[in-house]
């Protein structure tokens, strides 16, 4: 079982390669947001994929595009794109009819030896029948955590039907049970996946991030006359931006906050705008969206990153902003929890008053020892560099290789009917919107 999972690598090595000890995979990434999407999921579906490729491997990155369609780079990240339906951030991959035949024969011709996944939904699911049938390792790494669905589907509606739907949270267990290995990406993940239940090969492997940049970014100066807070991320009701407006109601006017980020939820941004307006706040902003490849620049200006959110798996925005310099404070979760403490920011817990968690604010931004947190919060993140991230990821490549079944599995029931489902309610949708046109 080793030799013929060590086997499939080897022959694509030259004997370069095999002197340097490199493993030369064939590796698809799949991604359920466009590439330019600023959310955490795709930044780092897209980012690792680009560094897979940087480091010698042959790489594809299939997520919804405009049109469907293979787009190969000589030197770089292939990418094979999905048609999607609708124009907004979130948008949805057409898995249906004439476009699954295309992923699939793509697959087909490409011949992965890993398909690494970031998302459990349609072209998720799609990927997992193909590596099923073809006996290759299905790798997935949980950017949620899969006993709280609905908590991170907050302020949509679909919110209702993941907490209530049995079939929804089967659907998740037949999706987790057919996983070669689950990517955790903190020991909160990690613990998670122990309470759904799953016993498959698991591996606690960091998001990674450009360090090098993000220290390079200068440390604000206490002695400035304005005291900048930000926030970077979806304009969402999970994300709570609604605690951070009622904190600057105690917070003198040199303070100000933006608040950075796509509106996903207008609705909540609509009441947002509506406080900031009743309780005339003249130092609140709203920038929008921004490109993430400028975060570290947008950065640059801010004295303490802020969060209000209760719900995290792992921020890239928090793990930015500490490796920027910036000192965090926020209410207590799965983020903020592990990286942040009294030498770089402060913890409050959730149930915090908005008066205590300005008062913080203002305690961390005009410390004496300002200086010393900021150096302090780039310390935090050092694990995640991108060399460490890839060397621990390519291992678990390589354990899921060389541990692989002889034969081909089955999908399961579910998977069977969430494939036939997505496909045929794709189909659905992409015929309303043909039609609405």
């Amino acid at each position: 079982m080793v030799i013929a999972g060590v086997a499939i690598i080897i022959s694509r090595l030259s004997k370069d390669d095999l002197r340097e000890g490199k493993f030369i995979m064939k590796i698809a990434f799949l991604a359920s947001f466009r590439e330019s999407s600023v959310g955490g999921e795709s930044r780092v579906a897209l980012e690792l994929a680009e560094m897979m490729a940087q480091y010698g491997h042959d790489v594809v990155y299939i997520c919804p595009s405009e049109k469907t369609g293979y787009a190969p780079h000589p030197n770089g990240l292939n990418r094979f794109y999905l048609a999607c339906l609708g124009d907004g951030e979130v948008v949805m991959a057409n898995v249906s009819g004439k476009h699954l035949r295309q992923l699939t024969q793509f697959l087909d011709e490409f011949q992965p030896d890993i398909i690494h996944t970031h998302t459990y939904l349609l072209i998720g699911v799609v990927g997992q029948a193909w590596a099923l049938r073809h006996n290759v390792p299905f790798i997935y790494t949980a950017h949620e955590l899969p006993t709280k669905l609905s908590d991170f589907a907050q302020g949509y509606p679909i919110a209702k039907w993941t907490k209530r739907t049995f079939l929804f949270k089967a659907i998740v267990r037949a999706f987790y049970w057919h996983c070669s290995a689950v990517v955790a990406i903190n020991q909160s993940a990690l613990n998670d996946l122990r309470e759904l239940g799953y016993v498959g090969n698991l591996f606690q492997i960091c998001n990674g991030r450009d360090l090098n940049r993000l220290n390079a970014c200068p440390l604000p100066s206490r002695e400035m006359p304005k005291r900048q807070l930000m926030f970077i991320g979806h304009i969402i009701p999970r994300k709570n931006q609604e605690y951070l407006v009622e904190a600057m109601r105690y917070l003198p006017s040199h303070y100000e906050l933006k608040l950075v980020g796509y509106i996903g939820h207008h609705g909540y941004h609509d009441e947002l705008l509506q406080k900031v307006e009743h309780y005339g706040l003249k130092n609140v902003e709203f920038t929008g969206r921004i490109d993430p490849k400028i975060i570290p620049e947008k950065l640059t200006d801010a004295h303490v990153f802020v969060s209000a959110s209760v719900l995290e798996v792992q921020s890239l925005v928090v793990i930015e902003a500490l490796a920027a310099g910036k000192p965090v404070v926020g209410l207590s979760n799965q983020t903020i929890d592990e990286f942040v403490d009294d030498s770089c920011g402060a913890v409050l817990p959730k149930n915090a008053s908005c008066q205590v968690f300005a008062e913080t604010v203002m305690r961390v931004a005009e410390a004496q020892d300002y200086e010393l947190l900021c150096l302090s919060a780039r310390q935090k993140v050092q694990k995640h560099n991108w060399d460490t991230v890839i060397a621990e990821t390519i291992s678990a490549y390589q354990t899921c290789l060389t541990n692989k079944p002889t034969q081909p599995r089955k999908r399961s029931f579910m998977i069977r009917a969430y494939s036939g489902m997505t496909s045929f309610i794709t189909g659905i949708v992409y015929w309303v919107a043909k039609r609405a046109k």
